[in-house]
Protein backbone atom coordinates (compact mmCIF):
# COMPACT_ATOMS: atom_id res chain seq x y z
CA UNK A 1 0.00 0.00 0.00
CA UNK A 2 2.77 2.21 0.82
CA UNK A 3 4.88 1.66 -2.22
CA UNK A 4 1.40 2.38 -4.03
CA UNK A 5 1.06 5.59 -2.96
CA UNK A 6 5.04 6.86 -3.57
CA UNK A 7 4.05 5.92 -7.16
CA UNK A 8 0.99 8.27 -7.03
CA UNK A 9 2.98 10.94 -5.47
CA UNK A 10 5.72 10.08 -7.99
CA UNK A 11 3.32 10.15 -10.86
CA UNK A 12 2.26 13.70 -9.82
CA UNK A 13 5.61 15.30 -9.51
CA UNK A 14 6.51 14.38 -12.73
CA UNK A 15 2.79 15.12 -13.95
CA UNK A 16 4.24 18.95 -15.11
CA UNK A 17 7.20 17.72 -17.46
CA UNK A 18 5.23 15.37 -18.88
CA UNK A 19 2.85 18.01 -20.06
CA UNK A 20 5.62 19.96 -21.17
CA UNK A 21 7.22 17.48 -23.43
CA UNK A 22 3.48 16.54 -24.81
CA UNK A 23 3.11 20.59 -25.43
CA UNK A 24 6.30 19.97 -27.86
CA UNK A 25 5.05 17.53 -29.23
CA UNK A 26 1.87 18.72 -30.37
CA UNK A 27 3.30 22.43 -31.36
CA UNK A 28 5.99 21.00 -33.36
CA UNK A 29 8.65 23.55 -31.34
CA UNK A 30 11.92 22.65 -32.05
CA UNK A 31 15.23 24.60 -31.48
CA UNK A 32 15.41 24.82 -35.33
CA UNK A 33 12.82 23.71 -37.85
CA UNK A 34 13.24 23.35 -41.51
CA UNK A 35 12.47 26.76 -42.56
CA UNK A 36 14.97 28.22 -40.00
CA UNK A 37 12.15 29.47 -37.28
CA UNK A 38 11.00 27.88 -33.79
CA UNK A 39 8.22 28.18 -31.74
CA UNK A 40 5.74 28.36 -34.40
CA UNK A 41 3.20 26.14 -33.32
CA UNK A 42 0.97 26.79 -35.95
CA UNK A 43 0.42 29.00 -38.85
CA UNK A 44 1.47 32.25 -38.87
CA UNK A 45 -0.98 34.77 -39.45
CA UNK A 46 1.46 37.84 -39.99
CA UNK A 47 3.61 39.88 -38.52
CA UNK A 48 4.02 40.47 -34.51
CA UNK A 49 2.94 43.41 -33.55
CA UNK A 50 5.52 45.89 -32.06
CA UNK A 51 5.60 49.15 -29.81
CA UNK A 52 6.46 51.91 -29.26
CA UNK A 53 6.21 52.33 -32.65
CA UNK A 54 9.21 55.61 -32.67
CA UNK A 55 11.46 52.58 -31.30
CA UNK A 56 10.33 50.00 -33.72
CA UNK A 57 10.69 51.89 -36.82
CA UNK A 58 14.57 53.37 -35.44
CA UNK A 59 15.48 49.80 -35.36
CA UNK A 60 14.64 49.47 -38.92
CA UNK A 61 18.08 51.95 -39.50
CA UNK A 62 19.46 50.77 -36.51
CA UNK A 63 19.47 46.62 -36.53
CA UNK A 64 22.73 46.32 -34.81
CA UNK A 65 21.89 48.86 -31.90
CA UNK A 66 21.49 46.86 -28.61
CA UNK A 67 18.43 47.37 -26.65
CA UNK A 68 15.59 45.44 -24.57
CA UNK A 69 12.96 43.57 -25.98
CA UNK A 70 9.93 42.37 -23.94
CA UNK A 71 7.82 39.22 -25.69
CA UNK A 72 4.41 38.81 -24.20
CA UNK A 73 3.77 35.24 -25.41
CA UNK A 74 0.47 33.64 -26.47
CA UNK A 75 -2.07 31.89 -24.39
CA UNK A 76 -1.14 33.62 -21.22
CA UNK A 77 -4.06 32.02 -19.48
CA UNK A 78 -2.77 28.45 -19.89
CA UNK A 79 -1.59 26.22 -17.37
CA UNK A 80 1.97 27.00 -16.46
CA UNK A 81 3.79 23.44 -17.72
CA UNK A 82 2.41 24.91 -21.19
CA UNK A 83 3.53 28.56 -20.67
CA UNK A 84 6.75 27.39 -18.85
CA UNK A 85 7.16 25.20 -22.17
CA UNK A 86 6.51 28.39 -24.77
CA UNK A 87 8.98 30.27 -22.66
CA UNK A 88 11.68 28.16 -22.55
CA UNK A 89 11.51 27.63 -26.33
CA UNK A 90 11.50 31.66 -27.17
CA UNK A 91 14.01 31.96 -24.79
CA UNK A 92 16.45 29.19 -26.45
CA UNK A 93 15.96 29.62 -29.88
CA UNK A 94 16.77 33.52 -29.08
CA UNK A 95 19.96 32.67 -26.75
CA UNK A 96 21.46 30.41 -29.77
CA UNK A 97 21.03 33.66 -32.10
CA UNK A 98 23.03 35.57 -29.50
CA UNK A 99 20.54 37.43 -27.93
CA UNK A 100 20.88 37.56 -23.21
CA UNK A 101 18.72 36.78 -21.19
CA UNK A 102 17.59 39.92 -18.73
CA UNK A 103 18.50 39.11 -15.04
CA UNK A 104 14.07 39.70 -14.57
CA UNK A 105 11.79 37.26 -15.81
CA UNK A 106 8.26 37.33 -14.85
CA UNK A 107 7.69 33.89 -12.30
CA UNK A 108 4.49 33.24 -14.49
CA UNK A 109 6.23 33.27 -17.69
CA UNK A 110 4.11 34.89 -19.77
CA UNK A 111 6.90 37.06 -21.16
CA UNK A 112 10.56 36.63 -22.20
CA UNK A 113 13.20 39.68 -21.61
CA UNK A 114 16.49 39.99 -23.57
CA UNK A 115 18.82 42.18 -24.86
CA UNK A 116 19.85 42.05 -28.48
CA UNK A 117 19.79 43.38 -31.81
CA UNK A 118 16.53 43.56 -34.40
CA UNK A 119 19.43 41.46 -36.39
CA UNK A 120 19.21 39.18 -33.50
CA UNK A 121 15.12 39.48 -32.49
CA UNK A 122 14.04 39.45 -36.34
CA UNK A 123 12.34 36.20 -36.30
CA UNK A 124 10.58 36.65 -33.29
CA UNK A 125 8.55 38.96 -35.52
CA UNK A 126 7.07 35.74 -37.26
CA UNK A 127 6.35 33.14 -33.88
CA UNK A 128 3.13 32.67 -33.61
CA UNK A 129 4.27 32.16 -29.78
CA UNK A 130 4.85 35.21 -29.93
CA UNK A 131 1.68 38.22 -29.64
CA UNK A 132 3.09 41.43 -28.96
CA UNK A 133 6.91 42.89 -28.16
CA UNK A 134 8.27 45.84 -26.61
CA UNK A 135 11.58 47.48 -27.38
CA UNK A 136 13.14 50.29 -25.12
CA UNK A 137 15.56 50.49 -22.73
CA UNK A 138 14.54 48.19 -19.70
CA UNK A 139 17.93 46.34 -19.03
CA UNK A 140 20.49 47.68 -17.04
CA UNK A 141 23.19 48.73 -19.62
CA UNK A 142 21.32 49.32 -22.45
CA UNK A 143 20.73 53.09 -24.01
CA UNK A 144 23.87 54.66 -22.00
CA UNK A 145 24.93 56.23 -25.17
CA UNK A 146 22.03 58.50 -24.35
CA UNK A 147 23.53 60.09 -21.53
CA UNK A 148 26.45 61.40 -23.54
CA UNK A 149 24.62 63.04 -26.52
CA UNK A 150 23.95 66.61 -26.78
CA UNK A 151 20.66 68.32 -27.02
CA UNK A 152 19.76 67.76 -30.32
CA UNK A 153 20.87 64.18 -30.82
CA UNK A 154 19.08 63.41 -27.60
CA UNK A 155 15.98 64.49 -28.73
CA UNK A 156 16.23 63.11 -32.53
CA UNK A 157 16.78 59.73 -30.53
CA UNK A 158 13.57 57.87 -29.68
CA UNK A 159 15.59 55.99 -27.11
CA UNK A 160 16.74 58.82 -24.98
CA UNK A 161 14.99 61.64 -22.97
CA UNK A 162 15.83 65.50 -23.30
CA UNK A 163 15.71 66.59 -19.62
CA UNK A 164 15.34 70.40 -18.89
CA UNK A 165 14.79 72.62 -16.18
CA UNK A 166 14.50 76.22 -15.09
CA UNK A 167 16.55 77.79 -12.69
CA UNK A 168 15.33 79.80 -9.92
CA UNK A 169 16.56 82.86 -8.92
CA UNK A 170 16.45 83.71 -5.45
CA UNK A 171 17.52 87.26 -5.10
CA UNK A 172 14.43 87.73 -7.17
CA UNK A 173 12.04 85.12 -6.72
CA UNK A 174 11.46 83.92 -10.20
CA UNK A 175 12.23 81.22 -12.95
CA UNK A 176 14.00 81.55 -15.60
CA UNK A 177 13.06 79.79 -19.02
CA UNK A 178 13.98 75.80 -19.32
CA UNK A 179 17.36 75.17 -20.22
CA UNK A 180 19.11 71.25 -21.33
CA UNK A 181 20.37 69.74 -18.29
CA UNK A 182 21.30 66.54 -19.52
CA UNK A 183 20.53 63.23 -21.74
CA UNK A 184 18.73 60.46 -19.94
CA UNK A 185 17.76 56.89 -21.35
CA UNK A 186 13.64 56.41 -21.57
CA UNK A 187 12.66 54.05 -19.13
CA UNK A 188 14.54 55.40 -16.25
CA UNK A 189 13.02 55.57 -12.75
CA UNK A 190 11.07 58.62 -12.99
CA UNK A 191 7.94 59.86 -11.72
CA UNK A 192 5.39 62.73 -12.23
CA UNK A 193 6.10 64.62 -8.50
CA UNK A 194 7.38 68.07 -9.13
CA UNK A 195 10.63 68.23 -8.01
CA UNK A 196 13.12 71.18 -6.77
CA UNK A 197 16.90 70.14 -7.00
CA UNK A 198 20.31 71.34 -6.19
CA UNK A 199 22.66 70.58 -9.82
CA UNK A 200 26.35 70.47 -9.55
CA UNK A 201 27.46 74.12 -8.60
CA UNK A 202 24.78 74.38 -5.55
CA UNK A 203 22.25 76.44 -7.74
CA UNK A 204 18.46 75.46 -7.49
CA UNK A 205 16.11 74.20 -10.50
CA UNK A 206 12.88 73.66 -10.43
CA UNK A 207 11.41 70.39 -12.81
CA UNK A 208 7.76 69.52 -13.40
CA UNK A 209 8.81 65.79 -13.02
CA UNK A 210 11.20 63.63 -11.11
CA UNK A 211 14.00 62.86 -13.81
CA UNK A 212 17.37 64.12 -12.92
CA UNK A 213 20.79 63.64 -14.81
CA UNK A 214 23.29 62.16 -13.46
CA UNK A 215 25.39 64.26 -10.19
CA UNK A 216 21.76 66.09 -9.46
CA UNK A 217 19.74 65.29 -6.31
CA UNK A 218 16.37 66.54 -5.19
CA UNK A 219 16.57 68.95 -2.28
CA UNK A 220 14.05 71.01 -1.04
CA UNK A 221 16.17 73.55 0.70
CA UNK A 222 15.98 76.31 -1.95
CA UNK A 223 11.85 75.49 -2.70
CA UNK A 224 10.43 78.89 -1.86
CA UNK A 225 7.74 79.30 0.66
CA UNK A 226 5.30 80.32 -2.10
CA UNK A 227 4.79 78.82 -4.94
CA UNK A 228 6.52 81.38 -7.91
CA UNK A 229 4.65 82.31 -10.80
CA UNK A 230 5.08 79.63 -13.66
CA UNK A 231 4.00 81.40 -16.09
CA UNK A 232 6.61 84.47 -15.44
CA UNK A 233 9.93 84.43 -16.48
CA UNK A 234 13.03 86.06 -14.93
CA UNK A 235 13.35 89.02 -16.81
CA UNK A 236 16.99 88.15 -17.76
CA UNK A 237 15.62 85.20 -18.96
CA UNK A 238 15.73 84.53 -22.57
CA UNK A 239 14.52 81.41 -25.12
CA UNK A 240 16.61 82.51 -27.99
CA UNK A 241 19.48 84.39 -29.64
CA UNK A 242 17.88 87.26 -31.19
CA UNK A 243 18.26 87.20 -34.89
CA UNK A 244 18.59 83.58 -35.04
CA UNK A 245 15.05 82.24 -35.80
CA UNK A 246 16.60 78.96 -36.11
CA UNK A 247 16.86 78.79 -31.95
CA UNK A 248 12.73 79.07 -31.73
CA UNK A 249 12.59 76.00 -33.16
CA UNK A 250 11.95 73.68 -30.09
CA UNK A 251 13.52 70.42 -31.62
CA UNK A 252 16.98 71.78 -32.80
CA UNK A 253 17.35 69.32 -35.04
CA UNK A 254 14.70 70.60 -37.71
CA UNK A 255 15.84 73.35 -40.70
CA UNK A 256 12.68 74.64 -41.16
CA UNK A 257 12.23 77.82 -39.62
CA UNK A 258 9.37 77.47 -37.26
CA UNK A 259 9.33 80.84 -35.65
CA UNK A 260 11.04 84.55 -34.95
CA UNK A 261 13.26 85.54 -32.25
CA UNK A 262 12.32 88.56 -31.34
CA UNK A 263 14.55 91.52 -29.61
CA UNK A 264 13.78 90.85 -25.97
CA UNK A 265 14.52 87.04 -26.67
CA UNK A 266 11.14 85.59 -26.89
CA UNK A 267 9.20 83.44 -29.83
CA UNK A 268 6.82 84.68 -32.05
CA UNK A 269 5.61 81.26 -33.36
CA UNK A 270 4.44 81.01 -37.11
CA UNK A 271 0.94 79.39 -37.78
CA UNK A 272 0.10 76.42 -37.32
CA UNK A 273 3.30 75.75 -35.28
CA UNK A 274 2.21 76.34 -31.34
CA UNK A 275 4.58 77.26 -28.64
CA UNK A 276 5.51 74.86 -26.45
CA UNK A 277 4.77 76.10 -22.60
CA UNK A 278 7.47 74.42 -21.07
CA UNK A 279 10.41 75.92 -22.97
CA UNK A 280 8.90 79.07 -24.84
CA UNK A 281 9.82 77.65 -28.12
CA UNK A 282 7.78 76.85 -31.26
CA UNK A 283 6.77 73.01 -31.53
Amino acid sequence: MKSTSREVVRVLQLLPALLSLLWLSVSGCSSKDSGGRACLGGDIDGVVPCAPQAQCAQLQNEPSRKVSFILDLQSPEAPLAERQARFDCVLQFLQARGAVADAYQGEDRTSVRVVGTLEQLRPAFSMSDVRAIEVGCHSEGVCNECQNKAQAGCMSDSFCWSVTARKYQEANACLENFQFLGCLSVGVGCNDAETWSRGPRGDCWWRSDGCLPQGWKQDTTCQPAQQPDMTRFCATSTVCTPGTHQTCNDNPAISSLHGQCLPDGSCACTPPFAKNPETGRCL
